[in-house]
């Protein structure tokens, strides 16, 4: 992991030079992921300089999944420092994904909606902005519209020039990379990309949302 020191150093260097620093939030009952990206202009190739998963152990499920996330979240957010982003980060603008019930036709139960936006707002909480830091809540319709997962987690990869295959199982398919990550120490599982890189997305997509800087 990038010492912290060292990560506020370069996200400085970073926003001194005019660059936009995204932030994006993908909640989850089991990995909740973050994302932080930067960004020279809207339409430049954007650079992914971090990342992180809370993780909750697969056997809770329900309410205590829901609260041991809200923990996870919160504990995170204030131990790596990441509730001052305007400070250590130099973040310009922070994404949460947000959640909204689609209708009777929609595959997903409205139930665990009520538990993501409970561990959104958990994450939300521990967020200490300051002034010229955007806060954005967008539905995923928002920000990659009506399309399959592994259609959008493949244009993240793209956007960042990372190569990317498809990883399927019985009900879910979404994008892994196929190699190490430029810039990244971690080692993260299968499961774990799947929420990372919906991370990215909003990181990538609040950036250029938020783009120029007033």
């Amino acid at each position: 992991m990038i010492a912290r020191q060292q990560l506020g150093e370069r996200h400085e260097n970073f926003r001194s030079h005019g660059r936009v620093i995204g932030v994006g939030y993908d909640p989850d009952y089991h990995h909740t992921a973050m994302a932080i990206v930067f960004q020279e202009t809207r339409v430049a190739q954007p650079r992914l300089i971090y990342l992180e998963t809370m993780n909750v152990p697969s056997k809770l499920s329900g309410w205590e999944a829901i609260r041991e996330s809200c923990r996870t979240a919160q504990w995170l957010v204030n131990h790596k420092q990441l509730a001052t982003p305007q400070s250590f980060l130099g973040a310009t603008s922070i994404a949460v994904e947000s959640q909204e019930v689609y209708g009777r036709d929609s595959k997903v139960n409205p139930s665990q909606l009520v538990g993501l936006a409970q561990i959104a707002g958990a994450i939300l909480g521990q967020l200490h902005y300051g002034p010229g830091v955007v806060v954005l809540r967008p539905p995923a319709r928002d920000w990659k519209g009506d399309v399959p997962k592994e259609t959008t987690q493949a244009r993240v990869f793209r956007d960042l020039g990372i190569p990317c295959t498809l990883y399927k199982t019985k009900r879910e398919r979404w994008c892994i990379p196929t190699g190490k990550v430029p810039g990244i120490r971690e080692e993260f599982s299968a499961t774990q990309w799947k929420h990372l890189v919906d991370a990215i997305g909003l990181a990538i997509w609040a950036a250029r949302t938020t783009w120029p800087i007033s």
